[in-house]
């Protein structure tokens, strides 16, 4: 009976441990000694004070990456529904004749640009004869402004007709 109390008195001290520890932050993805930029769009920054060493001299802080901009673009014929897309482009300018044009080589007579994105996701969503593009840093993001918009519009059901990220590529 002793030795039951006790395993029961060591289960429960590591249980009480265990949840008071603090939770894991990981760099999301950042190389050893940078995390991620609190604001702006998606980069890797130094962690503050890492390099830090005794005596108040500081290292000099590896250089921080560089990253090469992606852009997107969605073109539509609203008269025929034809939908042009292109992502993956070095600017808004090529990602727009991009999609413009496969717009047009789809048989589209009056394509349009209707949604243009930068280092983001964009989404087409359609319901109920409502079509809306939007964009957002994540593709999670860009798909529930979208699809909550088409419902508002269109008053019933939408569903994501086409999503695309043109996020930015690290170079350095």
């Amino acid at each position: 009976m002793k030795m039951l109390r006790h395993l029961v008195m060591a289960l429960a001290t590591l249980t009480a441990t265990v949840a008071l520890m603090p939770a894991a932050v990981a760099e999301q993805g950042c190389p050893d000694g940078y995390t991620m930029a609190p604001l702006g769009t998606a980069r890797c920054v130094p962690i503050p004070g890492l390099y830090q060493v005794p005596g108040g001299t500081q290292e000099a802080a590896p250089a921080p990456p560089r990253w090469k901009e992606q852009w997107g673009a969605i073109a539509v014929d609203s008269a025929t529904g034809k939908t042009g897309v292109a992502g993956s482009k070095a600017n808004r300018q090529q990602a727009e004749d991009a999609a413009m044009a496969i717009c047009a080589k789809k048989g589209g007579g009056d394509c349009r640009v209707r949604l243009s994105y930068g280092n983001q996701c964009g989404v087409i969503t359609w319901g109920n004869g409502t079509f809306v593009a939007r964009s957002a840093g994540t593709l999670e993001a860009a798909s529930e402004r979208a699809l909550n918009e088409c419902r508002q519009e269109s008053g019933g059901a939408c569903e994501v007709f086409f999503s695309d990220c043109s996020l930015p590529v690290r170079i350095q």
